[in-house]
Order: structure tokens, then C-alpha cells, then sequence
């Protein structure tokens, strides 16, 4: 009997033209690290698909990745403007180099891979008028030259391969981050459980060590 794909999505807001998704990529730390509970690669994965245009092969698939921290600072500040009137602009931007860039052919020309993320908040449109809609993902999908004395792009490298935006309210921006709060606390609860569970039990039989060997050595 085969078994269901595991599904790693947490949150999303969709519409005929298109959607945001957000994603579990929450690693362990090592019992070695067990303070950490979250391991550092640990990620928050936004996806935005864009098929205004069709689906299958014309719908455009684009991701990117925040910290598990910027996940729950960016609910901090939307919880802000929504709740409690605070400044309603908002914007920030991720772009992250890694890896080798691999086209769709197999083919590889000494590139690495570039995801672009912006997150921005309008208040209102260009006529004053109140937006819907004010918060806009876009995600840029490309690859650039990585420079070798530090994690940037060399300059006119960059190409970007594809790219989507998704525009969501206020409540569905909340939601979906509420969401991806419970979600870390959830697995950051269950993680140091079984870290600091075996964690605790190496650090007892080291200290038991310590303790019989300068036994050994009084007698």
C-alpha cells in the first residue's frame, strides 16, 4: 500500500490568478547544539505562483526563503499597523546567493543561484485611494555570478529566469503568519523535548564519568 506525500505546506491565500504559500523547511539542531533547538538552516518557504496566463506549463512557479525569525517579526509588524494604527508603509527585501545554477537543459555556466524577495506594504494607491490589497510579495527567481571576497553579485551578472507577485489583505497576511507562528513554537516545543530529554542524559553520564575517575585517582 503506498503512502500519501508528505505536504509541507503551512498557510496560503488564493485567487483565480494566482497564489502565496508559505512552507515548514524547520530543521532540528544537533543534541551536540541542543540549546539552539532550531538547527541554522532552518527556513520559512514562501512560493508564488502567477497562472493569470494559463496553467501547466505557463503557470510561473517562483520561491524564496526567510529565517523563522523574519516570519514571526513580519506578523509582529503586521499585527501592529492592523491592530493597532501604527505607520501602515512597510518594506523589506532578502536576496540570497547559493549554490550552482543548473538551467532547465542540464546545462551549467559557472552562475549560482539568486532568489530575490520583496515584502512591501501600501496603504493607499496612486489616486489616495485606501488599498484592499496592501501587501505585495514579489519573488524574483535568477542566477548571477557570486563575487569571491563576499556573498554579493558581480555587477551586470545577474539575470533574472522568472518572477511572480502576489498582492494579499491584511487578514489573510495575518492568518497565514499566525499560522507560521504556531507552527515554529509547535515544532521548536516538540524539538527541545527530544533534544534536551537526550542532551541531559549524555551530560549525566559525563559528569558520572568525571566524578568515578577522580574517584580512581584519590584512591
Amino acid at each position: 500500500m503506498s503512502q500519501s506525500k508528505i505536504y509541507r505546506g503551512i498557510a496560503s491565500a488564493k485567487t483565480q490568478k494566482g497564489l502565496v504559500e508559505f512552507s515548514n523547511k524547520l530543521q532540528m539542531a544537533g543534541v551536540e547544539e541542543f540549546s539552539k533547538v532550531l538547527h541554522e538552516k532552518s527556513k520559512i518557504g514562501i512560493q508564488v505562483q502567477d497562472y493569470s496566463k494559463g496553467t501547466g506549463e505557463k503557470n510561473v512557479i517562483v520561491e524564496a526563503n526567510i529565517s523563522p525569525e523574519e516570519a514571526q517579526g513580519l506578523l509582529d509588524k503586521a499585527k501592529a499597523i492592523f491592530y493597532f494604527g501604527c505607520k501602515g508603509e512597510f518594506s523589506k527585501s532578502w536576496t540570497k546567493i547559493f549554490g550552482e545554477y543548473v538551467d532547465e537543459n542540464g546545462k551549467k555556466d559557472g552562475s549560482s543561484i539568486v532568489h530575490k524577495l520583496w515584502i512591501v506594504r501600501t496603504s493607499v494607491d496612486s489616486k489616495g485611494q485606501k488599498m484592499n490589497y496592501p501587501w505585495c510579495i514579489s519573488i524574483e527567481n535568477g542566477k548571477g555570478k557570486k563575487a569571491e571576497s563576499s556573498n554579493s553579485i558581480v555587477p551586470n551578472t545577474y539575470v533574472c529566469v522568472k518572477k511572480a507577485k502576489k498582492q494579499v489583505s491584511d487578514e489573510d497576511f495575518i492568518r497565514m503568519l499566525r499560522r507560521v507562528d504556531t507552527c515554529i513554537r509547535e515544532f521548536e516545543g516538540r524539538a527541545a523535548g527530544i533534544l534536551f530529554d537526550e542532551a541531559y542524559k549524555r551530560l549525566q553520564l559525563e559528569k558520572e564519568a568525571r566524578e568515578a575517575q577522580r574517584a580512581g585517582v584519590e584512591k
